[in-house]
């Protein structure tokens, strides 16, 4: 094989803070896996229950669920069926328009959140050792601007 195939790869700063953005999900990512597990959570259903705890008690309507996750899930209506079986959400129809079916967390599915909280909590310490508020406010804020061009 010839010598100068291997010689000057191409580099970048975006390419490096590509790398270093997938290496840095990977790390967060696994950190849950096991603490969701053990809560026969995975982090699509926890993501649909702290959407729907932010929402409020007037929960959100199916479609507009979706829109309002940090993961990817094709199918919000399988995950919420899983969850409405499990107990932890509830659906209902409008008052003023019947063909909205609206979700909210039940009881059940606040007290599994509040559990969570402070294991999710310290799960973040681990993550962000020595980070200041202003440093973690920087990053989400940088995060923020890559997705917000997707």
């Amino acid at each position: 094989m010839p010598d100068d195939l291997w010689q000057n790869p191409p580099r970048s700063a975006a390419l490096d803070a590509f790398v270093a953005i997938l290496k840095a999900n990977r790390r967060v990512h696994e950190d849950f896996v096991e603490l969701f597990r053990a809560h026969d959570l995975n982090e699509p259903k926890y993501d649909v229950l702290r959407t729907l705890r932010n929402a409020g008690p007037e929960g959100l309507p199916c479609g507009r669920i979706g829109a309002r996750l940090y993961t990817r899930v094709p199918d919000v209506t399988r995950l919420v069926d899983g969850l409405e079986r499990a107990g932890l959400v509830s659906r209902r129809r409008g008052d003023s328009d019947r063909r909205v079916v609206r979700v909210t967390v039940t009881p059940k599915g606040l007290r599994l959140l509040r559990r969570l909280d402070q294991p999710v909590m310290d799960v973040h310490a681990r993550q962000f050792p020595g980070w200041t508020d202003r440093e973690l406010s920087r990053l989400a804020a940088d995060l923020e601007r890559i997705a917000a061009q997707t």
